[in-house]
Parts: structure tokens; sequence; C-alpha cells
């Protein structure tokens, strides 16, 4: 998926929009580098890429918190919602970020019999907070396939980028995690 297409940026921008008009509504969002854990957060490892986008990678993401409701039948159906809290660390195992977000398991794809869920989670990071949207394929996120979603900066220093938030499952506490922003 490319930002650097009309649709998906388009797409992204009006993320940023509704993302923007929940936090206005919702009271406002926590100050950059505030978590509602009350943890303290490191500086982000940040790597520039050719096209002068932020690159946030080899992140481990541990979740911390989990309440999910299964539905009949037992496993991945439509129906399922998970609310879930992880902690993201970076390569030397230090706390950068911690995110908090709901996955729903809205639909089955018609061409394939694939679960589809939507994703949203809040990530809050030292210098600012982004927001996530998005749907993925669960049975190719569970397959070992790498899922991706929406991001976009609505705090801090990353307040109007758009980009990429990418993770690869590892087992049911335990993922993979890498983060583009594009200004």
């Amino acid at each position: 998926m490319s930002l650097r297409t009309p649709r998906n940026r388009a797409f992204a921008l009006a993320c940023v929009g509704l993302a923007t008009l929940g936090a206005l509504t919702a009271g406002g969002a926590l100050p950059a580098g505030a978590t509602p854990h009350g943890v303290a957060l490191h500086e982000p490892k940040v790597r520039v890429d050719q096209n002068g986008c932020l690159v946030l990678e080899n992140l481990t993401e541990t979740v911390v918190d989990m309440n999910y409701q299964d539905v009949p039948p037992a496993g991945p159906s439509v129906g399922d919602v998970g609310v879930f809290k992880d902690h993201l660390t970076d390569s030397r195992g230090r706390l950068i970020a911690t995110e908090e977000g709901v996955g729903y398991d809205a639909e089955v794809r018609a061409s394939d019999g694939h679960l589809l869920g939507w994703y949203s989670e809040t990530i809050t990071l030292k210098g600012g907070t982004l927001r996530t949207f998005g749907q993925v394929d669960i049975n190719a996120m569970l397959s070992g396939s790498t899922a991706s979603i929406h991001v976009v900066g609505v705090g801090g220093r990353y307040f109007a980028m758009t980009g990429i938030r990418e993770w690869d499952v590892l087992s049911q506490q335990l993922a993979t995690s890498k983060i583009t922003l594009c200004p």
C-alpha cells in the first residue's frame, strides 16, 4: 500500500481529520510522551528513508492486557472483538511506545473465504501520538503474512504525518512491528 497514490493519500488525510475530531470531542489527546499507563518512554530510534519518511523498525510488540470476546463458533469468526494494550520495545529492549486498540472481526470475503477484521489503535510515543485504522486479512495474518494498516500522526512531532503500520504475529502475545511515517 503506497501513500504516494492520490486515493491512499486522501484516505489517510481523511483519517487525520476523523482522528483529530475524535480527540477533540473526547476531551483531547494526552500530552506528547504521556502514557495512559503512567510509564516512562524512551526516545525511539528513527531512520529516514530515501523518500524522507521516518521509519521505526525492529520493534517488538508485547500484549500486556487483552480482553477477547470469542462469539460462536469457537476461534476467529465474524463478531469476535479484542480490546488490547501492548508495549512496543526497541532492539535494546527499551520501551518506546504504548498502544491501545481494538480489533473487530467483521466479515468473510466472498472471493476466498478469509476473515477480515478492522483494527483501530492509539500509539503513544515520547514525541507524539499516532492513530491507526484499517482492514486486515485475519487468515493471512495468523498464517504468517505481514499485516498492515494506515497510521496518522495526531499529536506532537508526528502531527499530520501519514504512513503504514506493519506487524508480523509470532504468537498470541508477541509480534514484530514497523511504523513508517511520511510528511
